[in-house]
């Protein structure tokens, strides 16, 4: 797995899509045997901690203009915007799709760091460039997945908002508990639930071929249909690890950003702010430039554990 890796710059991270490694003893990781979470989870924080600023640079330089378009489409068309609105659907596509290119640019950082351990915001948008055609079209991809996952979790919510409204109607006509027991779980969604749960599973399925698909792209420069081939030739036998390595990444992310928000939320409600500005647009900032860009880099380090383990298996 010896490789001097030359080139970033034009894109020509793997040219053998054999392991990034990085020319700083200092910082050099063994990437012949596999790595375990704690080694994924400690190697995301020191990158993530040592190349912070230009990390997070990377990520506010486009995360922050299109949240703020998109709240501020929101709030123009005001009283007219559901959960289900078409408007709705539209921008949360737009943040979608923009977190993949963040996503993409975020990759090639951690590539750039291995490389010289420095971090170039310019680079790694310059990379996504030269790949924009393929990021774009699994960009759309995810971002079509999030929409049909929106709208069927808003079907089972309008699901059980009809029946809670039902059994309330029942509760103030004068019925009893029995009556609005009875009225609440013969109007429950059961259907809508099972669908929801169903799809939730084939989506987290999905991810994990997304996740890996969109790291062949940006780190061996592949285009969609070779990025698909590579991804399954990675998860074969590695399949429940992979998934479990990302469902855990995931959860750890969903509590950071948990914990992330508590902090933002206190101090703004004890100042009186909550009216003078969106919390919601501060919340989604804020996950955007802290908690997504570690989650990257874990994800990136898990590529690169399934290269290794594909190509130790291949001798």
């Amino acid at each position: 797995m010896e490789q001097d890796l030359r080139n970033v710059d034009e894109f020509n991270l793997n040219q053998n899509h054999n392991i990034i490694e990085p020319n700083n003893e200092e910082q050099r990781l063994d990437y012949s045997q596999a790595k375990s979470l704690f080694q994924i989870i400690a190697s995301s924080f020191k990158i993530y901690r040592l190349g912070f600023v230009n990390i997070v640079s990377t990520s506010a330089i486009l995360s922050i203009p299109i949240l703020l378009m998109t709240h501020l489409i929101l709030l123009l068309l005001g009283e007219s915007i559901t959960d289900n609105s078409p408007y709705q659907y539209f921008t949360n596509f737009v943040e979608d799709f923009g977190k993949i290119i963040i996503a993409s640019a975020l990759i090639h950082c951690v590539c750039q760091y291995y490389l010289s351990s420095k971090i170039s915001v310019s680079k790694a948008y310059t990379a996504v460039v030269q790949r924009i055609f393929s990021i774009v079209q699994i960009a759309t991809i995810v971002s079509l997945a999030l929409a049909l996952m929106h709208l069927i979790n808003i079907r089972l919510l309008l699901g059980l908002e009809n029946a809670d409204n039902l059994a309330n109607e029942i509760k103030a006509s004068g019925g009893d508990q029995i009556a609005i027991n009875s009225t609440f779980q013969s109007n429950f969604p059961t259907q809508d639930l099972l669908i929801s749960l169903i799809a939730l599973v084939l989506f987290f399925i999905l991810s994990v071929y997304l996740i890996n698909i969109i790291n062949s792209i940006v780190v061996d420069g592949l285009n969609l249909n070779h990025a698909i081939n590579q991804t399954k030739n990675l998860l074969k036998n590695n399949w429940w690890r992979t998934s479990g390595i990302i469902l855990t990444i995931f959860c750890l992310g969903s509590i950071g950003e948990f914990l992330t928000i508590t902090a933002i939320r206190i101090p703004v409600f004890e100042l009186g702010l909550q009216e003078a500005i969106s919390s919601q647009l501060l919340y989604e900032i804020t996950f955007c430039l802290l908690i997504l860009p570690l989650m990257v880099i874990s994800l990136t380090h898990l590529f690169f554990d399934l290269k290794a383990r594909k190509e130790s298996s291949a001798y």
